[in-house]
Protein backbone atom coordinates (compact mmCIF):
# COMPACT_ATOMS: atom_id res chain seq x y z
CA UNK A 1 0.00 0.00 0.00
CA UNK A 2 1.09 3.41 -0.60
CA UNK A 3 0.26 6.08 1.44
CA UNK A 4 0.91 9.84 -0.30
CA UNK A 5 1.23 12.63 2.26
CA UNK A 6 -1.01 15.30 0.78
CA UNK A 7 2.07 17.99 1.29
CA UNK A 8 3.20 16.35 -1.68
CA UNK A 9 0.38 16.97 -3.68
CA UNK A 10 0.48 20.93 -3.54
CA UNK A 11 2.56 21.62 -6.45
CA UNK A 12 0.66 19.08 -8.51
CA UNK A 13 -2.73 20.95 -7.75
CA UNK A 14 -1.10 23.99 -8.82
CA UNK A 15 -0.38 22.82 -11.86
CA UNK A 16 -3.90 21.01 -12.77
CA UNK A 17 -5.84 24.29 -11.74
CA UNK A 18 -5.33 25.13 -15.23
CA UNK A 19 -5.57 21.63 -16.66
CA UNK A 20 -8.87 21.26 -18.73
CA UNK A 21 -11.82 19.86 -16.72
CA UNK A 22 -13.42 16.57 -17.96
CA UNK A 23 -16.53 14.51 -17.32
CA UNK A 24 -19.91 15.06 -16.09
CA UNK A 25 -21.81 14.94 -12.90
CA UNK A 26 -24.46 12.55 -12.56
CA UNK A 27 -27.11 11.91 -10.03
CA UNK A 28 -25.32 10.97 -6.54
CA UNK A 29 -26.40 12.80 -3.41
CA UNK A 30 -23.31 13.03 -1.98
CA UNK A 31 -23.57 13.63 1.99
CA UNK A 32 -22.24 16.49 4.03
CA UNK A 33 -19.25 15.12 6.31
CA UNK A 34 -17.83 16.33 9.39
CA UNK A 35 -17.03 20.10 7.44
CA UNK A 36 -20.42 20.64 7.20
CA UNK A 37 -20.20 20.09 3.13
CA UNK A 38 -20.03 17.14 0.80
CA UNK A 39 -16.97 16.41 -0.64
CA UNK A 40 -16.76 16.41 -4.74
CA UNK A 41 -14.98 14.81 -7.44
CA UNK A 42 -13.29 16.43 -10.18
CA UNK A 43 -11.17 15.11 -13.22
CA UNK A 44 -8.70 17.19 -15.44
CA UNK A 45 -6.14 16.53 -18.16
CA UNK A 46 -7.00 14.06 -21.05
CA UNK A 47 -9.65 11.70 -22.04
CA UNK A 48 -7.73 9.97 -25.14
CA UNK A 49 -7.12 6.51 -24.10
CA UNK A 50 -3.40 5.37 -23.35
CA UNK A 51 -2.09 8.91 -22.73
CA UNK A 52 -2.38 8.29 -18.80
CA UNK A 53 -2.70 11.98 -19.09
CA UNK A 54 -6.20 11.70 -16.38
CA UNK A 55 -6.06 12.75 -12.94
CA UNK A 56 -8.76 12.57 -10.28
CA UNK A 57 -9.27 15.44 -7.43
CA UNK A 58 -11.16 15.02 -4.34
CA UNK A 59 -11.90 18.22 -2.54
CA UNK A 60 -13.67 19.33 0.08
CA UNK A 61 -12.68 16.29 2.50
CA UNK A 62 -12.21 16.43 6.39
CA UNK A 63 -8.39 17.27 7.09
CA UNK A 64 -6.04 14.66 7.83
CA UNK A 65 -7.73 11.67 6.56
CA UNK A 66 -7.29 8.72 4.30
CA UNK A 67 -9.28 8.07 1.13
CA UNK A 68 -8.93 6.65 -2.24
CA UNK A 69 -10.80 6.60 -5.89
CA UNK A 70 -13.15 4.16 -6.57
CA UNK A 71 -13.96 3.05 -10.88
CA UNK A 72 -16.53 1.06 -12.15
CA UNK A 73 -18.38 0.80 -15.75
CA UNK A 74 -21.92 1.94 -15.04
CA UNK A 75 -24.15 3.97 -12.86
CA UNK A 76 -25.27 2.71 -9.35
CA UNK A 77 -27.25 3.82 -6.39
CA UNK A 78 -26.57 2.04 -2.80
CA UNK A 79 -27.31 4.01 0.33
CA UNK A 80 -24.87 3.81 3.50
CA UNK A 81 -23.26 0.59 2.14
CA UNK A 82 -21.66 -0.75 5.10
CA UNK A 83 -22.86 1.68 7.99
CA UNK A 84 -21.11 4.69 5.58
CA UNK A 85 -22.60 7.92 5.66
CA UNK A 86 -22.63 8.29 2.04
CA UNK A 87 -23.65 7.08 -1.41
CA UNK A 88 -21.77 4.81 -3.70
CA UNK A 89 -22.97 5.51 -7.30
CA UNK A 90 -20.85 3.18 -9.31
CA UNK A 91 -22.12 -0.32 -10.52
CA UNK A 92 -21.26 -2.95 -12.84
CA UNK A 93 -18.32 -4.51 -10.96
CA UNK A 94 -16.37 -1.95 -8.42
CA UNK A 95 -12.61 -1.40 -8.65
CA UNK A 96 -10.34 0.40 -6.31
CA UNK A 97 -7.51 2.06 -6.49
CA UNK A 98 -6.33 0.69 -3.38
CA UNK A 99 -2.74 1.17 -4.27
CA UNK A 100 -2.82 4.49 -3.94
CA UNK A 101 -4.44 5.48 -0.67
CA UNK A 102 -3.99 9.14 0.33
CA UNK A 103 -3.85 11.18 3.60
CA UNK A 104 -5.89 14.29 2.61
CA UNK A 105 -3.98 16.74 5.09
CA UNK A 106 -4.47 20.25 6.12
CA UNK A 107 -6.03 21.48 2.50
CA UNK A 108 -8.85 18.23 2.64
CA UNK A 109 -7.85 17.21 -0.70
CA UNK A 110 -6.04 13.81 -2.81
CA UNK A 111 -5.25 13.15 -5.88
CA UNK A 112 -4.60 10.40 -8.27
CA UNK A 113 -3.03 9.88 -11.93
CA UNK A 114 -5.07 7.14 -13.72
CA UNK A 115 -3.60 4.27 -15.59
CA UNK A 116 -5.92 4.12 -18.31
CA UNK A 117 -4.13 0.83 -19.17
CA UNK A 118 -4.73 -0.91 -16.07
CA UNK A 119 -8.41 0.12 -14.28
CA UNK A 120 -8.20 -1.59 -10.88
CA UNK A 121 -11.44 -3.90 -11.53
CA UNK A 122 -11.76 -7.67 -11.76
CA UNK A 123 -10.40 -8.71 -14.02
CA UNK A 124 -7.76 -5.89 -15.02
CA UNK A 125 -8.97 -3.82 -17.76
CA UNK A 126 -7.59 -1.35 -20.24
CA UNK A 127 -9.84 1.65 -21.01
CA UNK A 128 -10.73 1.75 -24.88
CA UNK A 129 -11.94 4.81 -27.24
CA UNK A 130 -15.89 4.74 -26.72
CA UNK A 131 -15.90 3.78 -23.64
CA UNK A 132 -17.23 5.77 -20.25
CA UNK A 133 -16.05 4.52 -16.68
CA UNK A 134 -17.35 6.40 -13.79
CA UNK A 135 -15.65 7.46 -10.63
CA UNK A 136 -15.96 8.32 -7.05
CA UNK A 137 -13.81 8.75 -3.61
CA UNK A 138 -13.78 6.84 -0.62
CA UNK A 139 -12.55 8.93 2.49
CA UNK A 140 -12.40 8.30 6.45
CA UNK A 141 -14.21 10.82 8.36
CA UNK A 142 -14.59 11.56 12.38
CA UNK A 143 -18.59 12.62 11.99
CA UNK A 144 -18.17 12.36 15.45
CA UNK A 145 -17.01 8.97 15.59
CA UNK A 146 -14.78 6.91 12.88
CA UNK A 147 -17.18 6.74 10.08
CA UNK A 148 -16.52 6.53 6.11
CA UNK A 149 -18.05 8.68 3.47
CA UNK A 150 -18.02 9.43 -0.11
CA UNK A 151 -17.55 11.76 -2.81
CA UNK A 152 -20.16 12.56 -5.51
CA UNK A 153 -19.40 10.69 -8.95
CA UNK A 154 -18.12 11.66 -12.44
CA UNK A 155 -18.80 9.95 -15.73
CA UNK A 156 -15.46 10.11 -18.13
CA UNK A 157 -16.07 9.70 -22.63
CA UNK A 158 -12.73 8.51 -23.37
CA UNK A 159 -11.53 8.24 -26.88
CA UNK A 160 -8.49 7.43 -29.47
CA UNK A 161 -6.64 9.71 -31.30
CA UNK A 162 -7.48 11.25 -34.50
CA UNK A 163 -11.71 11.15 -33.24
CA UNK A 164 -13.91 12.94 -31.39
CA UNK A 165 -17.56 12.55 -29.86
CA UNK A 166 -18.77 16.19 -28.60
CA UNK A 167 -22.30 17.91 -28.66
CA UNK A 168 -24.14 20.36 -27.34
CA UNK A 169 -28.31 20.58 -26.70
CA UNK A 170 -30.51 23.60 -27.30
CA UNK A 171 -31.79 23.01 -23.74
CA UNK A 172 -30.25 20.83 -21.02
CA UNK A 173 -33.48 21.43 -18.25
CA UNK A 174 -36.70 22.04 -17.95
CA UNK A 175 -40.21 20.13 -17.03
CA UNK A 176 -41.55 17.47 -18.49
CA UNK A 177 -42.57 16.76 -21.12
CA UNK A 178 -38.97 18.14 -22.55
CA UNK A 179 -38.24 18.16 -26.27
CA UNK A 180 -34.15 18.29 -26.77
CA UNK A 181 -32.23 18.79 -30.18
CA UNK A 182 -29.28 17.42 -30.29
CA UNK A 183 -26.34 19.06 -31.79
CA UNK A 184 -23.42 17.09 -33.37
CA UNK A 185 -19.90 18.46 -33.35
CA UNK A 186 -18.05 15.15 -33.34
CA UNK A 187 -14.75 14.84 -35.81
CA UNK A 188 -13.40 11.73 -37.59
CA UNK A 189 -16.65 9.60 -37.28
CA UNK A 190 -18.86 7.38 -39.77
CA UNK A 191 -20.99 6.24 -37.53
CA UNK A 192 -22.63 7.65 -34.25
CA UNK A 193 -24.51 5.38 -31.19
CA UNK A 194 -26.43 7.76 -28.69
CA UNK A 195 -28.11 6.55 -25.87
CA UNK A 196 -30.64 9.44 -24.38
CA UNK A 197 -30.32 7.20 -20.56
CA UNK A 198 -34.49 6.60 -20.64
CA UNK A 199 -33.59 3.00 -22.73
CA UNK A 200 -33.97 4.82 -26.26
CA UNK A 201 -31.19 4.85 -28.37
CA UNK A 202 -30.66 6.77 -32.16
CA UNK A 203 -27.73 6.05 -34.72
CA UNK A 204 -28.93 9.63 -36.22
CA UNK A 205 -26.48 12.18 -36.77
CA UNK A 206 -28.10 15.00 -34.94
CA UNK A 207 -31.08 13.54 -33.33
CA UNK A 208 -34.28 15.34 -31.35
CA UNK A 209 -35.46 13.55 -28.30
CA UNK A 210 -38.68 13.77 -26.19
CA UNK A 211 -38.12 13.22 -22.18
CA UNK A 212 -41.49 12.00 -20.97
CA UNK A 213 -40.55 11.86 -17.38
CA UNK A 214 -39.04 13.16 -14.72
CA UNK A 215 -35.62 12.60 -14.08
CA UNK A 216 -31.56 12.89 -14.23
CA UNK A 217 -30.63 11.78 -17.73
CA UNK A 218 -26.96 10.77 -18.63
CA UNK A 219 -27.18 11.34 -22.23
CA UNK A 220 -24.09 9.77 -24.17
CA UNK A 221 -22.78 10.11 -27.62
CA UNK A 222 -20.14 7.02 -28.88
CA UNK A 223 -19.01 7.37 -32.33
CA UNK A 224 -16.77 5.39 -34.21
CA UNK A 225 -14.67 5.95 -37.36
CA UNK A 226 -11.41 4.80 -38.62
CA UNK A 227 -9.38 5.88 -35.93
CA UNK A 228 -11.09 4.55 -33.23
CA UNK A 229 -14.03 5.07 -31.00
CA UNK A 230 -14.70 8.00 -28.27
CA UNK A 231 -17.60 9.19 -26.35
CA UNK A 232 -19.51 12.17 -24.83
CA UNK A 233 -21.71 12.98 -22.17
CA UNK A 234 -24.37 15.46 -21.11
CA UNK A 235 -26.25 15.72 -18.09
CA UNK A 236 -30.28 17.02 -18.91
CA UNK A 237 -32.34 17.43 -15.87
CA UNK A 238 -35.92 17.25 -16.53
CA UNK A 239 -38.66 18.03 -13.78
CA UNK A 240 -42.03 17.19 -13.04
CA UNK A 241 -44.81 18.58 -15.20
CA UNK A 242 -46.29 21.96 -13.73
CA UNK A 243 -50.13 20.99 -12.32
CA UNK A 244 -52.57 22.30 -14.39
CA UNK A 245 -56.54 23.22 -13.82
CA UNK A 246 -59.42 24.28 -15.57
CA UNK A 247 -61.33 27.80 -13.72
CA UNK A 248 -62.79 27.57 -10.56
CA UNK A 249 -66.30 27.10 -12.15
CA UNK A 250 -65.19 23.99 -13.75
CA UNK A 251 -63.23 22.80 -10.00
CA UNK A 252 -67.34 22.31 -8.95
CA UNK A 253 -69.64 22.01 -11.80
CA UNK A 254 -67.41 18.80 -13.02
CA UNK A 255 -65.50 17.63 -10.24
CA UNK A 256 -69.10 17.45 -8.42
CA UNK A 257 -72.00 18.67 -10.10
CA UNK A 258 -73.85 18.49 -7.11
CA UNK A 259 -72.13 20.42 -4.89
CA UNK A 260 -71.82 22.88 -8.22
CA UNK A 261 -75.74 23.34 -7.78
CA UNK A 262 -75.59 23.56 -4.43
CA UNK A 263 -73.10 26.61 -4.39
CA UNK A 264 -75.80 27.92 -6.96
CA UNK A 265 -78.28 27.86 -4.40
CA UNK A 266 -76.62 29.68 -2.21
CA UNK A 267 -74.49 32.02 -4.38
CA UNK A 268 -76.61 32.86 -7.56
CA UNK A 269 -77.61 36.14 -9.12
CA UNK A 270 -76.65 38.77 -6.09
CA UNK A 271 -76.19 35.21 -3.60
CA UNK A 272 -75.67 35.15 0.14
CA UNK A 273 -72.51 37.25 1.41
CA UNK A 274 -72.41 38.98 -1.96
CA UNK A 275 -70.58 35.89 -3.44
CA UNK A 276 -72.36 35.69 -6.79
CA UNK A 277 -70.91 32.29 -8.85
CA UNK A 278 -73.80 32.25 -11.38
CA UNK A 279 -70.85 32.26 -14.26
CA UNK A 280 -67.80 31.09 -14.64
CA UNK A 281 -65.98 34.60 -15.04
CA UNK A 282 -68.20 35.78 -12.36
CA UNK A 283 -67.27 33.38 -9.81
CA UNK A 284 -63.69 34.02 -10.27
CA UNK A 285 -63.49 37.51 -9.90
CA UNK A 286 -65.54 36.82 -6.78
CA UNK A 287 -63.38 34.16 -5.23
CA UNK A 288 -59.58 34.94 -6.45
CA UNK A 289 -58.10 37.78 -4.20
CA UNK A 290 -61.51 38.65 -2.96
CA UNK A 291 -62.20 39.54 1.04
CA UNK A 292 -64.61 37.33 2.53
CA UNK A 293 -67.39 39.06 3.97
CA UNK A 294 -66.86 37.19 7.15
CA UNK A 295 -64.12 37.43 9.96
CA UNK A 296 -61.39 40.26 9.53
CA UNK A 297 -58.40 40.17 6.67
CA UNK A 298 -60.07 36.97 5.10
CA UNK A 299 -59.38 36.26 1.16
CA UNK A 300 -61.71 33.90 -0.38
CA UNK A 301 -59.04 32.55 -2.52
CA UNK A 302 -55.14 33.88 -2.44
CA UNK A 303 -53.58 32.44 -5.24
CA UNK A 304 -50.79 30.29 -4.11
CA UNK A 305 -52.07 29.51 -0.64
CA UNK A 306 -54.55 27.20 -0.11
CA UNK A 307 -54.43 26.44 3.23
CA UNK A 308 -55.27 30.07 4.20
CA UNK A 309 -57.71 30.45 1.47
CA UNK A 310 -61.37 30.67 3.46
CA UNK A 311 -62.95 28.55 0.25
CA UNK A 312 -60.20 25.87 0.80
CA UNK A 313 -60.87 26.09 4.78
CA UNK A 314 -64.88 25.83 4.28
CA UNK A 315 -64.60 22.79 1.69
CA UNK A 316 -62.51 21.21 4.21
CA UNK A 317 -64.77 22.32 6.86
CA UNK A 318 -62.29 24.27 9.12
CA UNK A 319 -63.19 28.02 8.56
CA UNK A 320 -63.22 30.07 11.38
CA UNK A 321 -66.02 32.11 10.47
CA UNK A 322 -69.33 31.00 8.46
CA UNK A 323 -70.72 27.94 7.13
CA UNK A 324 -69.14 24.94 5.51
CA UNK A 325 -69.32 24.79 1.83
CA UNK A 326 -71.72 23.13 0.94
CA UNK A 327 -74.06 24.08 3.61
CA UNK A 328 -75.24 21.70 5.88
CA UNK A 329 -73.47 18.97 4.50
CA UNK A 330 -69.89 17.77 3.67
CA UNK A 331 -67.84 18.41 0.84
CA UNK A 332 -67.43 15.02 -1.37
CA UNK A 333 -65.69 16.33 -4.75
CA UNK A 334 -61.67 16.19 -4.81
CA UNK A 335 -60.65 18.16 -2.01
CA UNK A 336 -56.89 17.75 -2.91
CA UNK A 337 -57.76 19.25 -7.11
CA UNK A 338 -59.32 22.08 -5.54
CA UNK A 339 -56.01 22.16 -2.98
CA UNK A 340 -53.68 21.94 -5.58
CA UNK A 341 -55.37 24.32 -8.20
CA UNK A 342 -54.86 27.18 -5.58
CA UNK A 343 -51.17 26.30 -4.97
CA UNK A 344 -50.33 26.55 -8.48
CA UNK A 345 -51.73 29.91 -8.58
CA UNK A 346 -55.66 29.27 -9.02
CA UNK A 347 -55.45 29.94 -12.59
CA UNK A 348 -58.60 30.90 -14.47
Amino acid sequence: MRILQSTLLIPILTALASAQSLGEKYYCPAAANSTGSPAVISAVGSDIVGGNALTLIASGLPSNQFGFFLVGPSTGLVANPGGSQGTICIGGGLGRFNGQVMNSGGMGTISAIVDTLALPVNPVAAIAGGETWHFQAWYRDLNPSQVSNFTDAIAIGFRDVGITADFSADVTSGPAPLSVQFTNSSIGASSYAWDFGDSVTSAASNPGHTFAAAGTYLVELVTTGSAGSAADLLVIEVTAAPPTFGPVWAEFTVVDPAVGLACIDCHGVGGFGDLDMSTEAVAYANLVGAAADCGSGNTRVIAGDAANSLLYQKLAGTQTCGQSMPFGASYSGDLALVYDWIQAGAQQ
